[in-house]
């Protein structure tokens, strides 16, 4: 029990003796140890600080080649966002250049029916405007005539003048007229084959869209792909150097046990052979207690 409770006190970091200080007449004897120069003595403290070093080195540079991959793997995505940004207007020129191509075949098409459908339409109304033409043909000949042969006077030329451009104006509107209707009779006939070429088109369109959306997804998942391969393959080497750092900590806190089990076997024997009560590892104030540092870094010297 008495050897228990020395092991105990020596894994307490900082004791305030005031309280369990070695006091006249309670009979306890006091010691302490320089834990840290004890430790510093020990045969293998060299190898442990040399593990130590081995491991800050190799944590730094796995920091350093994490804060790299990190930076190249950003500078990465931001090519491929580019890339990607460049294909979508490539496949949308795509996209307009084949769809005017096709309504430059469809509006091809569609002028041989727009042109019968117009001679359907003169034909309908080749009399009539044949009959406007002829009624109007002989009184502008004679307004040109009086003009051309007859010596007027200048109000008198003026009132002919102004009579010609009534007629003329009065027949190029009946003309307009049957032009209008004729426009109209086109229209009616080509109602139906122009709604079937804009549905053509609309539905050429829509289908083309898809396509190259569906193309655009393609490229876009297989360089996702390709861009995910570069975390994939630091992860691996992050992982080969996590493990060397494993295996070099694993050594170090064995290293690092044995050392502590070393000085607490010497102290504890030093405590039994000189009825030591209680032992500290670090005394912060000033006490009565002996200084075995010495006399433990000796005996581990000896293990040499």
């Amino acid at each position: 029990m008495r050897q228990l409770q020395i092991l105990l006190l020596i894994f307490i970091a900082v004791v305030c003796l005031s309280a369990c200080g070695n006091i006249p007449g309670s009979g306890e004897k006091i010691a302490y140890i320089n834990w840290e120069e004890a430790v510093k003595a020990h045969p293998r403290h060299e190898a442990l600080k040399q593990g130590q070093a081995e491991y800050d080195k190799l944590l730094a540079y796995r920091d350093q080649q994490a804060d790299i991959a990190h930076k190249q793997i950003s500078g990465l995505a931001l090519l491929q966002k580019i890339k990607q940004n460049s294909k979508s207007s490539y496949y949308e020129a795509d996209y307009r250049t084949s769809l005017y191509a096709k309504q430059a075949e469809e509006q091809h098409a569609f002028k041989a029916v727009l042109q019968k459908a117009a001679d359907e339409a003169d034909e309908i109304l080749a009399s009539e405007r044949e009959s406007i033409e002829n009624d109007y043909q002989l009184r502008l000949f004679n307004l040109r005539l009086r003009l051309d042969t007859v010596r007027m006077k200048p109000e008198d030329r003026k009132q002919v003048e102004a009579e010609l451009k009534s007629v003329r104006t009065e027949m190029l509107d009946k003309l307009e007229e049957v032009n209008r209707r004729r426009n109209e009779i086109i229209a009616g006939k080509t109602a139906p084959a122009r709604e079937a070429m804009q549905q053509r088109i609309a539905e050429y369109a829509s289908g083309l869209r898809s396509e190259l959306h569906g193309k655009l997804q393609d490229d876009i998942a297989k360089d996702d792909k390709d861009l995910q391969q570069g975390p994939e393959a630091f992860s691996k080497v992050l992982a080969v150097i996590d493990g060397r750092l494993d295996k070099i900590k694993e050594g170090n806190d064995k290293i690092a046990s044995e050392i502590s089990h070393d000085i607490e076997s010497r102290v504890t024997r030093l405590a039994k052979e000189r009825g030591y009560t209680i032992v500290f590892n670090k005394v912060k104030v000033n006490v009565k207690a002996d200084d075995i540092t010495a006399e433990v870094i000796k005996e581990l010297k000896k293990s040499k």
